[in-house]
């Protein structure tokens, strides 16, 4: 029996494997790299997501699990011997399909070991640790730059406008202060809706809001016109300038997340 146990354990440890091939999924708000590991009800798939300016990338995952509601929590990640990097993500059960996704922002640098890695893993606070055995990631991550290229352009971003740029758009004050629990939506509050809005901002030589598209959606399309709404009503950005401290159009992202707070009494 005890021998039975052991090679139970030893088993249910082994990294899981690749199944299929690097999948580039892309819309008119985000490009991303999908790939599956496992197979049958133990399947989990991990995802990268660039943020569309850059900076900063999302960490998607896919996991079998039934449970309602939205989890919030610490996240680790590392990719071969490189230290695992930590974030706070949250996730949510994925509608009409036993699976939970979680999504965990990480600076670009962080994700760097992952284009030579050949493993991967993640763990959520206490969980057990997830890991994947990686297939080359070089030619997909060519792919998704030039997603990300071809995004930008199609938002009528220049992909070179940070060479363009000597200072960035940058907010007058915190803009989280533009935000309060009006901007909640009654009827996504009334049902108990969570999630995470994220914008892209176009800033224009004023310093006020020319447009805003949400490239990473909160699952509930009313949060994410009130948040773009807040954006247009009340942002306020020092303009960027050019080398010869002139105005001209810049971008600027921001998450803005909806929760709603029990508070005691």
């Amino acid at each position: 029996m005890l021998g039975i146990t052991l090679a139970f354990l030893a088993q249910a440890a082994a990294p899981l494997q690749p199944s299929g091939k690097w999948i580039l999924e892309g819309d008119n708000n985000m490009c991303a790299l999908m790939h599956a590991f496992g197979e049958g009800r133990s399947q989990v798939t991990l995802g990268i997501r660039p943020w569309p300016l850059g900076g900063h990338a999302d960490i998607l995952f896919f996991r079998p699990d039934g449970h309602e509601g939205v989890v919030n929590g610490y996240e680790e990640v590392s990719f071969d011997s490189a230290p695992p990097a930590k974030a706070w993500y949250q996730s949510y059960t994925i509608q009409n399909k036993y699976e939970r996704l979680a999504i965990a922002t990480y600076p670009e640098e962080t994700l760097q070991p992952a284009a030579t890695a050949k493993q991967a893993s993640i763990s959520f606070g206490g969980d057990p640790e997830f890991q994947m055995v990686l297939p080359d990631m070089k030619p997909a991550l060519k792919a998704l730059s030039n997603c990300n290229d071809m995004l930008l352009k199609s938002l009528g971003v220049d992909p070179a406008w940070r060479e363009k740029t000597a200072v960035p758009a940058m907010p007058v004050e915190s803009p989280g202060k533009w935000f309060t629990s009006k901007d909640y939506p009654d009827s996504a509050a009334m049902y108990g809706g969570q999630g995470r809005s994220r914008m892209l901002l176009t800033v224009g030589t004023d310093g006020r809001i020319a447009q805003c598209v949400n490239f990473g959606s909160s699952g509930n399309a009313k949060m994410d016109t009130a948040a773009c709404k807040g954006f247009e009503l009340r942002g306020r950005f020092h303009p960027a300038v050019d080398a010869r401290g002139q105005p001209i159009i810049g971008y600027y992202m921001f998450t803005l997340d909806f929760q709603i707070v029990n508070q005691r009494n």
